[in-house]
């Protein structure tokens, strides 16, 4: 499950790719990260659970999912790719992100 109690929050990233739609709703969001490297990613992840949300700085406009998961083991997952996933679609991030928050329901499951 990627849902955290704490949700981690800084400063949008300054990138021209946020000029987007897209972008501009997820950036009032405390789990946006804005562009930051996958290492300052993993950095920001205290306990398994929690998440995060950025651009990726090696493949401009990708949208990155970052999470925990037990104790060390750290995905990063494109979520262009979850947007339209197996049983369910979602219009945006914000979208996909709070369905599965408040559903508690994992982002990577045995039959996704």
């Amino acid at each position: 499950m990627f849902h955290s109690n704490k949700l981690l929050t800084c400063p949008l990233g300054l990138n021209p790719v946020l000029n987007s739609p897209l972008l501009m709703e997820m950036g009032a969001s405390p789990w946006y990260h804005g562009l930051i490297t996958r290492s300052q990613a993993e950095q920001r992840l205290e306990k398994s659970g929690d998440f995060l949300v950025r651009n990726s700085p090696a493949a401009p406009g990708e949208i990155i999912l970052t999470f925990k998961m037990n104790s060390d083991l750290i995905k990063h997952l494109a979520v262009q790719s979850f947007l339209k996933h197996k049983y369910e679609s979602f219009l945006s991030v914000t979208s996909l992100i709070e369905h599965h928050v408040v559903n508690k329901k994992p982002i990577i499951s045995s039959d996704s």
